[in-house]
């Protein structure tokens, strides 16, 4: 699965470890753009996630993870919205088997 955005998507799965991380950094050129300019690219984003996610099959694991990043970019919009999300950093996102998603992103960000 190759998804082009504004994001750098990264796993790690380490099998030492019951669960893996997801890391999430923006690209440098996203960076760059204004507020406005940044959250129009990013909401073109999740809108074309949608129409990758919709062509493919059901129950395709290409399609599982394009619905956790469209997933992940959703949660993260209002804060790139509101502007107090720090671009420069790298988003980690641990996923453990015993927990959701969901619960995982409503930890506020701090700077």
């Amino acid at each position: 699965m190759n998804i082009e955005g504004p994001i750098n998507i990264g796993v790690v799965d380490d099998p030492a470890q019951p669960g893996r991380e997801l890391h999430l950094a923006f690209r440098p050129e996203f960076q760059q753009l204004e507020r406005d300019a940044r959250v129009a690219e990013f909401e073109t984003y999740i809108k074309d996630l949608g129409a990758r996610i919709a062509a493919e099959p059901e129950h395709s694991p290409d399609r599982q993870g394009m619905l956790v990043v469209q997933q992940i970019a959703e949660h993260l919009l209002p804060h790139l919205r509101a502007d107090d999300i720090p671009l420069e950093e790298t988003i980690i996102i641990e996923i453990r088997p015993e927990m959701s998603l969901g619960s995982l992103l409503h930890t506020p960000f701090t700077q």
